[in-house]
């Protein structure tokens, strides 16, 4: 009998130890950083460069340090290639619970060999939260090819095929 109260007595105890081994190693997860694109929306034609700016949140209690980013079509491909890594977002460290001022995240460049349409993108970065690789939760953006534009007759093109055109009709009527 008192070998059975003895080992229901190291029950408890051992199930507190374990309970709080687990609390523990459960605060060693990092949570995701937080991406905001502040102009989300751009359009333009072939050959132009966006500019994409936005703001980091790091929910963490520990510093958040920058590791590399990734731009992701939707569907994978694309008519695009990306300046991913500004000094900005290269050297950034934010520290825990805080948020970044706007800084530019990434560049865009489209493709002249590519079809004009209305492309949805996404962009992550990764990073270290302690001793924890993390990546931000994507940050959804959208750029739309515009195709390239019609040339419009310049004043000065009509107003010269109208004098030729007058001169014509002032020499056919001398030569009837």
């Amino acid at each position: 009998m008192k070998f059975v109260c003895s080992t229901l007595g190291r029950f408890p105890q051992s199930l507190a130890i374990a309970a709080l081994l687990i609390a523990f190693t459960s605060v060693a997860h990092a949570d995701p950083v937080i991406v905001t694109i502040t102009n989300p929306n751009q359009a333009g034609i072939f050959g132009t460069t966006f500019s994409f700016n936005g703001t980091i949140t790091n929910p963490n209690l520990l510093p958040f340090t920058f590791i590399e980013a990734d731009v992701a079509t939707v569907p994978v491909g694309g008519p695009f290639s990306a300046g991913l890594n500004p000094v900005e977002v290269v050297n950034l460290f934010l520290p825990g619970l805080s948020t970044s001022p706007n800084i530019p995240l990434f560049t865009l460049t489209i493709d002249p060999n590519f079809q004009p349409g209305t492309y949805h993108l996404t962009y992550t970065i990764v990073g270290l939260v302690g001793n924890s690789v993390i990546s931000s939760i994507p940050a959804s953006f959208t750029v739309t090819i515009l195709g390239e534009a019609a040339a419009i007759p310049e004043p000065a093109t009509l107003m010269l095929l109208a004098t030729g055109l007058s001169g014509l009709g002032v020499i056919r009527k001398k030569i009837i």
